[in-house]
């Protein structure tokens, strides 16, 4: 594989079904399966390729997730996933050599975290001493970063806010006006390729100490109180019904902790509870509040 083209373009604003983007994702899967294969790839055209992905996912005209056309449609079926940049961040770890980075102190990775102050300035993004985002993570306009940790693939949405401890992982989906509160985890997923990421939708208040993971998806306005924790495993009870729900999170839900009983020896399972739907125009601590003293 000695194709050099991709070493003399410059990098422009990619779409979905563009001649530039169908040919790197058409070049991305074409080296991962030479690689799989255990096939000679040229390593500096490998290192081109990548360097490409990471730049278009930096600047956010690449994105591993894709929303749905139309923003009604609401299930796991209208999102999906872009198998050839889950692919590229794998094989940067294979094509990129770890070198000392930093200044103090010093760290040895092979991925370089973000230093964007011009773009960062012109966006009106606000990152605070203690941050950490890697390259290939995408920060939207006005976002504010708080000290902690943003992986590679990750995309933040305009106005959205990471509070401190906060952790988002690799591919993790972030929309817009969304709050991250202190000491959250939001999980990412490289691997299974074809499973999609954490998805978080517009409007978000993700409460303290929070654990969304898994490729759990959180409709739009959803408020999570503090120490909620979802998996692909936990039960999702509405409190009104008292069934169980399954795929995505229903938008404007808010969800609180809960338990029930596994009918065993008195023992309760935790579980988290559809406590209420707010209406769109509610704010989210009066709708939280009004939730628990229901």
């Amino acid at each position: 594989m000695t194709n050099n083209r991709l070493q003399q373009e410059t990098l422009g604003v990619m779409t979905p079904g563009s001649s530039d983007y169908d040919s790197l994702m058409s070049d991305l899967s074409n080296l991962w399966v030479a690689t799989e294969n255990g096939e000679p790839v040229d390593a500096v055209y490998a290192k081109s390729c990548l360097e490409k992905a990471l730049d278009g996912l930096t600047n956010g005209s690449l994105c591993v997730v894709q929303r749905p056309v139309a923003s009604s449609t609401h299930n796991d079926t209208s999102w999906s996933v872009n198998i050839a940049l889950k692919q590229a961040i794998l094989m940067v770890f294979r094509f990129f050599n770890a070198e000392e980075q930093g200044f103090s102190p010093l760290w040895w990775d092979k991925i370089p975290l973000l230093q964007r102050q011009a773009t960062w300035k012109n966006d009106g993004i606000r990152v605070v001493p203690g941050a950490f985002i890697r390259q290939g993570a995408y920060l939207g306009q006005s976002c504010i970063i708080m000290p902690s940790f943003i992986n590679m693939g990750a995309h933040i949405g305009h106005k959205t806010m990471i509070d401190g401890g906060a952790h988002i992982g690799s591919c993790a989906f972030i929309g817009e006006r969304c709050h991250i509160s202190a000491n959250v985890t939001i999980g990412g997923t490289l691997e299974p390729l074809q499973a999609l990421p954490v998805i978080i939708e517009d409007d978000v208040f993700v409460g303290a100490g929070c654990q969304v993971v898994e490729g759990v998806h959180l409709g739009k306005g959803t408020i999570l109180a503090a120490g909620v924790v979802l998996t692909s495993g936990t039960k999702v009870i509405d409190r009104a019904t008292g069934k169980h729900l399954t795929g995505p999170i229903p938008d404007y839900s808010v969800i609180i902790p809960g338990t029930y009983s596994s009918g065993h020896y008195g023992l309760s399972i935790a579980c988290a509870i559809v406590a209420k739907t707010r209406e769109p125009g509610d704010s989210t601590k009066t709708a939280l509040t009004d939730a628990l003293r229901s």
